[in-house]
């Protein structure tokens, strides 16, 4: 009878323990997760804002070695922009 006790006391034990490692894991998960989602929103508001310029200036982002320049389609006249055949063609050439 004793060894069936100290059998359940170990293996409540380790259950226990088990339970608690994962509720500290998922909570550290959630954090991460609202920290990755909660810095994405503030990338995209501070991109937006920026685009907002009134004196109409690109902006320069870069990921690695890649540069991208975006601008409001506001600023940009409707004239020069081109025509969908044109980007096509943009598109199509490497």
């Amino acid at each position: 009878m004793t060894k069936k006790k100290s059998a359940t006391k170990i293996i409540s034990i380790l259950l226990l323990i088990i339970l608690i490692g994962y509720g500290l894991w998922a909570g550290k998960h959630y954090i991460e997760q609202r920290a990755f989602e909660s810095g994405a929103a503030s990338i995209i508001t501070e991109i937006v804002g920026r685009t907002i310029d009134p004196a109409c200036q690109p902006i320069n982002l870069f990921v690695g070695e890649q540069k991208v320049d975006l601008i409001n389609v506001t600023c940009i006249d409707s004239e020069t922009l081109p025509t969908q055949e044109q980007a096509e063609e943009a598109a199509a050439t490497p």
